[in-house]
This record gives C-alpha cells, sequence and structure tokens, in this order.
C-alpha cells in the first residue's frame, strides 16, 4: 500500500481490482489493527497511475508495484504489517483442489515446482536484463526473501486466522 501520509492519517483506500486477497488483507488491517475509519474504493484498469488525494493511499500489487518504487512517501508492506501485527506469516496465494487429484498430476505439479525453484536465479537475471527500469528495485530479495514456496503449519495457522477475520468484516 502506498500513500503520501502515515496510516493513522489515512481516511481514504483505494483497492487494487486485482486481488481480493490483498484487498481484505488491507480491510483486516484497517480495521482490526490499524484502527483507523476509512472509506474503501473499488478501482479499475490503469487506476495506479492517477495521483492520489492528501489522506488517501492505495493498495497496488503485482509487477505495477515496480513502476511506482519512488513515486509515495509511505510503502506499507501488508503481509509485513500483517506479521507485525499477529506474529504469523501470510499467505497470499496457494494452489488447492476441493477434490483428489490424480497422482500423476501431483507429481508433475510437484516437478514444476521443483524446477522452478531451481531455477529461479535464471527467471530473475532474465528479468533484471529485459526490465533495467527496475534497476533500484531489489527482486533477488522480492524473489528470494518476500516469497515462500512451501505451505507450513504457521502458514496454515496465518491462514485460518486472515479467513477468521475476514468473515468477521465481510
Amino acid at each position: 500500500m502506498v500513500s503520501n501520509v502515515p496510516i493513522k492519517e489515512i481516511n481514504t483506500i483505494y483497492l487494487d481490482y486485482q486481488s481480493r486477497t490483498s484487498v481484505l488483507l488491507a480491510q483486516i488491517l484497517a480495521k482490526k489493527f490499524w484502527k483507523i475509519n476509512v472509506e474503501f474504493f473499488k478501482t479499475k484498469h490503469g487506476f495506479e497511475n492517477k495521483v492520489l488525494e492528501q489522506n488517501s493511499a492505495a493498495v497496488i500489487i503485482g509487477d505495477r508495484t515496480f513502476y511506482i518504487n519512488n513515486k509515495y512517501k509511505f510503502k506499507y508492506d501488508l503481509a509485513e504489517e500483517w506479521i507485525k501485527h499477529t506474529n504469523l506469516p501470510f499467505v497470499f496465494a496457494c494452489w488447492i483442489s476441493n477434490k483428489n487429484l490424480d497422482k500423476q498430476f501431483v507429481n508433475n505439479f510437484n516437478k514444476s515446482l521443483q524446477f522452478g525453484l531451481e531455477n529461479i536465479q535464471s527467471v530473475i537475471n532474465n528479468f533484471k536484463q529485459n526490465h533495467k527500469e527496475f534497476c533500484d528495485f531489489n527482486i533477488d530479495e522480492y524473489f528470494h526473501k518476500n516469497i515462500s514456496y512451501n505451505l507450513d503449519k504457521e502458514k496454515l495457522k496465518g491462514m485460518e486466522l486472515f479467513l477468521d477475520l475476514a468473515k468477521q468484516i465481510e
């Protein structure tokens, strides 16, 4: 989330149209942990290119965040804010199924995951080579530190708490 004012001064939050999870997380943080009374607005494509008015913030996710890295005075990593207030990791996405999957599919999926993890540095190097405009963004740290690729008990606890809190605010 980005803003030109500290969290306690925010009265409007524009919510990214591309992530229901991030939207819910921002709403939970605002209501349950930051304890700020804000108005939330849904957005459309291109909203991240508009200038925020005073006392506003915007939840922006994905690669679009790379382009706005130095545009705002305050940048809040929603996952870091979650960890700070809950002492639990946050899970933005995971692969799940509501039915039993064929063993061959699961094996192929796990092999693909392993291949991706073993070759992540070549993906990073390729990205840096083709996107020099992100020279001030630490893409290595983003993929090696900020993203975790395995679901463990602590992450499951974090997911459960998130889902419980989401039910309370929806």
